[in-house]
């Protein structure tokens, strides 16, 4: 699937000194994230070199397949933000990395080299360049995929349930949990990129 994220990182031109610390820099994001977009559950964290940022949207697509206008306005405040507190901090920060989930267990992620930011700030590199650069990916949660099949199979009849697992194990589950219907609660956890253990 081909597409074209359209948000550029909207830059600020920094004036001399340090105006966000290092030491700092988490603090300082959120707070113009909730002071001046009113943006309270984004997540920022700091690994090494990389600044990421969590950042939960009901929907990344809309039915036209191109990115939801929310994720679209959400997106660019951020991008502004983590580029402006960027280029006034002494922090040495050498990636963005956005990662974005919706609530249908939708996820992408977006990296950015730092370097790119301040070429594209300065007119060395176009915005279409920066966005070429960008590395982007999509995938799908599995704890969401997870519970939501298990949801799915509450009440269905043996049949149906035999029908929809796929390993060898089916006889066994229908067996020992005749009633999906009597799950009062699920615990998720994830293992890997593609992989989930529910409990139930």
């Amino acid at each position: 699937m081909k597409f074209l994220i359209p948000v550029a990182f909207i830059l600020f031109l920094s004036g001399c000194g340090v105006t966000y610390p290092e030491g700092e820099l988490l603090e300082s994001i959120d707070r113009i994230l909730s002071v001046e977009y009113s943006i309270e559950d984004v997540r920022t964290a700091r690994e090494g070199g990389s600044l990421w940022f969590h950042v939960p949207v009901k929907r990344i697509f809309n039915r036209e397949l191109e990115l939801h206008e929310d994720l679209i306005k959400k997106l660019r405040n951020v991008s502004l933000t983590a580029t402006r507190v960027f280029l006034s901090s002494d922090a040495d920060i050498e990636f963005f990395c956005m990662y974005i989930f919706s609530e249908d267990g939708m996820e992408l992620r977006m990296i950015r080299h730092t370097e790119d930011v301040e070429k594209a700030r300065m007119w060395y590199i176009s915005q279409e360049s920066l966005q070429l650069r960008s590395k982007t990916s999509i995938d799908y949660n599995p704890v969401v995929l997870g519970e939501k099949a298990v949801k799915n199979m509450a009440g269905a009849d043996p049949g149906d349930i035999r029908n929809y697992l796929k390993d060898d194990k089916r006889d066994d589950i229908i067996r020992y949990i005749p009633g999906f219907e009597e799950i009062e609660r699920l615990k998720s956890r994830r293992i890997a990129d593609d992989r989930a253990l529910i409990y139930a």
